[in-house]
């Protein structure tokens, strides 16, 4: 079922996290991130089929693990994980906005696995690990 809300954004690549908690990553995302939860449908056992979220102009998918979608086998990151091969990037327009992100979700419960400071290629960059098991980063300038 389309919304307006989610009719508007169309992305050719548009991130769908798995979570072990869908309900408390929807909470973390938007509280501590400032993400707009645009649709959440929850399957018949109560655990959150798909969610959208909007984080400034974009979108991404949050979603419970479902074993019986992955030949039997549960995907979600471990809760307290700080790696990943794959890095969700958050690129800001304002160096204090990226600054107070990044201070905001880490107070929140997320884990800082490089501190958000001045880069070498002349902006500032930081990465942290949600509760959830899935790493971000942000950045500012260049």
């Amino acid at each position: 079922m389309a919304t307006d809300a989610s009719a508007k954004f169309v992305s050719t690549i548009v991130p769908e996290l798995t979570v072990s908690d869908a309900n408390g990553a929807i909470e973390f995302y938007t509280t501590h991130m400032g993400a707009v939860l645009l649709a959440k449908h929850c399957a018949e056992n109560g655990k959150v089929a798909h969610s959208m979220l909007q984080f400034k102009d974009a979108v991404f998918y949050v979603c419970d693990d479902f074993a019986e979608c992955h030949l039997g086998k549960a995907i979600a990151p471990a809760a307290g994980n700080t790696s990943s091969p794959v890095t969700i990037s958050l690129k800001l327009s304002e160096d204090a906005e990226a600054q107070a992100l990044f201070d905001k979700v880490v107070a929140g419960g997320a884990t800082a696995t490089l501190p958000y400071a001045d880069a070498y290629w002349g902006g500032k960059y930081g990465k942290y690990a949600d509760p959830f098991g899935h790493v971000w980063s942000v950045s500012w300038g260049h």
